[in-house]
């Protein structure tokens, strides 16, 4: 039997080209989110964020996921692969 493992779908961020720092927080359903940092990598970004207290995220169990609505060069193979994972080890 095969096992199942998780798709690597991150990039190795190699080939550090700049880094940017962040808005201010923004207040967001009860707590607050702020971007640290944006890094930019040859290959990939990394994000720094925070949320400091969390929101309120409740609501996003009610809002359906689709990926055919995603733009097409979201569309990818691996994303549909990783969303398929998730979802059989989640159960939902």
């Amino acid at each position: 039997m095969a096992s199942m493992s998780k798709p690597n779908l991150a990039p190795a961020l190699i080939d550090f080209v700049d880094a940017v720092r962040g808005p201010s927080k923004v207040d967001f359903r009860g707590g607050s989110i702020a971007v640290v940092a944006a890094h930019v990598y040859g290959d990939g970004i990394r994000i720094e964020w925070r949320m400091q207290p969390p929101p309120d995220l409740l609501w996003m169990d009610k809002v359906p996921f689709d990926v055919d609505s995603l733009p097409v060069n979201f569309q990818q193979p691996n994303l549909q692969l990783a969303i398929d994972t998730y979802v059989r080890q989640d159960g939902h």
